[in-house]
């Protein structure tokens, strides 16, 4: 019967997810953003996907692929002006970029770990272009939590 239940739940959650409705000036569907009271099942989803994953290079995949999601979630939260689920993407992308870099410090495949890392830089120009584009309503936080976080990639490369 508990299984049963898992089984239902985790069904309706992932129909939740899979239905959004995209305005027209929306390049990328975000799913669950942070303003839905889902989001904490769909980061506990994605670490469970970390989880399975087969070995260090499909799950540092995973995380690339998790930190875009945030940055699209990111832009979603400018352009709702939501400043709260603008920090927990925000603060989301950041944790996810300090798994990715204590991972990268592991890795001993140099080609592998250069392609993460101008993955990284990519995300990383994707977040200075929304710096520079967003409202100035939000601009305060955004600017102060991507500097944040910029520093703490700084402290995690010095480590590393």
């Amino acid at each position: 019967m508990k299984k049963l239940t898992i089984m239902l739940a985790c069904g309706l959650l992932v129909s939740i997810m899979g239905v959004q409705l995209v305005s027209a000036q929306e390049v990328r569907p975000t799913g669950i953003n942070p303003d839905s009271p889902f989001y904490g099942f769909d980061l506990m989803f994605e670490r469970i996907q970390l989880s399975f994953a087969n070995n260090e290079q499909a799950k540092l995949n995973l995380q690339l692929k998790f930190a875009g999601e945030r940055i699209d979630e990111i832009e979603q939260m400018i352009r709702n002006q939501n400043e709260e689920g603008l920090k927990r993407a925000i603060q989301e992308r950041a944790r996810i970029r300090v798994e990715i870099e204590k991972s990268i410090g592991l890795e001993e495949n140099l080609e592998m770990k250069e392609n993460i890392q101008t993955q990284l830089e990519t995300q990383t120009q994707r977040m200075e272009k929304i710096e520079d584009s967003d409202s100035l309503e939000i601009k305060n936080t955004l600017s102060l939590e991507i500097k944040n976080n910029n520093e703490l990639g700084k402290k995690i490369e010095v480590l590393n």
